[in-house]
């Protein structure tokens, strides 16, 4: 990691990035000092609820793009209210051991 004073661990719930390899349950290292740019994916906070998603830029306005392979997620439109908490620098998976 980049930043370890800067880094914490987050459990991911849902599967709004499966399409990124994310899955339900991962662990993922966010890293609050990373650079916030297009492509990357992100922890955020939105209307009090705490989301991951990959961040996006068009036509000037800055979006938080849902990657499942089903549908049913919607783009969340970037406000002056939305906080990006840190974005992401690596994940760990559990593997079902016998």
């Amino acid at each position: 990691m980049r930043h370890d004073h800067a880094t914490f661990w987050w459990r991911v719930s849902g599967d709004s990035l499966e399409a990124e390899g994310i899955l339900d349950g991962d662990l993922i290292a966010v890293d609050r000092a990373g650079r916030r740019r297009s492509g990357r994916i992100v922890l955020a906070l939105v209307d009090g609820q705490i989301t991951v998603k990959k961040l996006a830029k068009r036509n000037g306005l800055w979006f938080l793009d849902p990657r499942a392979r089903s549908d049913g997620y919607e783009t969340i439109p970037v406000t002056e209210t939305t906080e990006i908490w840190g974005v992401l620098a690596g994940v760990v998976r559990r593997l079902p051991v016998e």
